[in-house]
């Protein structure tokens, strides 16, 4: 029997082309109840509150569990979330009904007054700088980052900014759980041994290619392949009566709480039945990597670590009240397959939307390198000029103001545009303006700009 045909066969688009469902029985019961009364409510698919909610158990369990898949190879719960949807269908109360729980254990926590070096031990954070996310880390058994938006997580680490690549790249480690060295001018570096930070959010379809900076090159660092997406088909939600019972988001909390307050002196090993489950996908995934583009197998080769911890989150669901006392389960394992086959044909939706808006911006000129689009910009426009600001936009708005200098002098120095300021036409401070050397360039000009010293 072909595994994982066998699950992805289980989680199959609908007949008429739609998008793979998400399989809300595969969930416990407790999740799977606040999943299905959350989407109720909302008038929405169950991906949109289901997607979020794994992050959240994932971030709350923190370091707490672990999963042994052999001798050496343990993984904690750590999962990046990612829903795609477009404005104004439910994206965001959605992921407010999966953190409902983690929002009652953080006040719960904050009026306990439980302190640690100074650090409450945090449950969620909306701040995405490393230098004030390690302190948390290093006192929070996990932590979950939520950006309501998730192109705020990656401009907040500045992945394309001058000098601050290595916050992409500390992201990128703390992924595989890898310890943080956070050096920090005038105060002694923070050491985090286990960060164990998951992330969730939403972000719409026309903004999804923004999470590649200024790189072409579909996820050539991983970051794309280190999210489980989700990208459901999803419409504008009409008005329902129906609503969320309170002893819903109860268990759940209920169950969270239990995950947090105790920790595991050894960790969750898989049953036989599960281990041969997990061996039969395993091999088969990496079967599949050999036949495949070289973008697919980046994600396919994440999966596996991906599909340990969602098994774990799962088990740790079922039996919240002693995980390590019990081997997981073949039917844990099974359901933990069937949400990774989700993931998988989601992610390859997510590629190929990616990909498409590389075509298209490649047709458009955008695969330029940034003094040539600089160039198109300003003396492909009816102008001939451009200012700074349209500029900056053009580049995608991220490129800091030495980058901006760099390529200004070095056309100038070529004498392919000049540089001056004009007054906008209702006062102010005069914008600097970049305009096309060509011959022609004091008949436009026309008095309205002064050359800049």
């Amino acid at each position: 029997m072909n595994v994982i045909q066998f699950f992805r066969n289980s989680v199959t688009a609908n007949q008429d082309g739609q998008t793979v469902p998400f399989p809300t029985d595969a969930l416990p019961d407790a999740a799977q109840r606040l999943v299905v009364e959350g989407a109720k409510s909302l008038g929405t698919v169950p991906d949109l509150v289901a997607v979020p909610l794994l992050p959240v158990v994932g971030a709350t369990i923190g370091s707490n569990q672990r999963l042994r898949l052999k001798e050496g190879f343990e993984q904690r719960p750590i999962l990046w979330a990612g829903v795609v949807a477009g404005s104004g269908t439910a994206k965001t109360p959605a992921q407010g009904i999966a953190m409902a729980p983690l929002y009652t254990l953080e006040r719960e926590a904050r009026d306990g007054g439980e302190e640690t070096e100074g650090q409450a031990n945090r449950f969620y954070t909306t701040d995405t700088t490393v230098e004030a996310l390690a302190p948390l880390a290093r006192s929070s058994t996990g932590l979950l980052v939520y950006q309501d938006e998730l192109i705020g997580w990656v401009n907040g680490f500045g992945a394309y900014k001058k000098g601050r690549g290595a916050d992409r790249q500390r992201w990128l480690e703390s992924w595989n759980g890898n310890p943080w060295t956070v050096d920090r001018r005038n105060a002694p570096p923070i050491y985090v041994r286990e960060p164990t930070i998951s992330v969730m959010g939403g972000i719409q379809p026309s903004v999804l290619p923004q999470l590649l900076g200024d790189s072409l090159q579909a996820g050539d660092d991983g970051f794309l392949q280190r999210m489980l997406w989700s990208y459901p088909d999803t419409d504008i939600p009409h008005w329902t009566d129906e609503g969320i019972s309170e002893s819903a988001v109860v268990a759940v909390t209920d169950i969270l709480r239990q995950l947090r307050s105790s920790r595991a002196a050894t960790p969750v090993q898989l049953g036989d039945d599960a281990r041969m489950l997990w061996t039969q996908w395993f091999n088969e995934n990496s079967t599949m990597m050999a036949n495949v583009r070289e973008m697919e197998r980046s994600i396919y080769a994440k999966l596996s670590v991906q599909l340990a911890r969602l098994a774990l989150i799962l088990h740790c669901l079922t039996h919240h009240h002693d995980p390590s006392a019990v081997p997981l389960s073949a039917e844990t394992m099974s359901d933990a397959i069937r949400l990774i086959e989700y993931f998988r044909a989601h992610a390859l939706k997510v590629v190929g939307h990616v990909e498409q808006s590389k075509s298209t911006r490649q047709q458009s000129g955008m695969h330029l390198s940034p003094k040539d689009r600089v160039l198109q910009l300003v003396c492909g426009s009816d102008e001939k000029r451009a200012t700074r600001t349209q500029i900056s936009k053009e580049l995608g708005g991220n490129r800091s103001t030495e980058e901006l200098d760099a390529i200004r002098d070095e056309l100038q120095t070529l004498h392919l545009i000049e540089v001056g300021r004009e007054a906008p036409k209702g006062g102010g401070r005069p914008a600097e303006v970049w305009q096309c050397t060509n011959g022609e360039t004091e008949e436009r000009n026309n008095g309205r700009m002064r050359q800049v010293a």
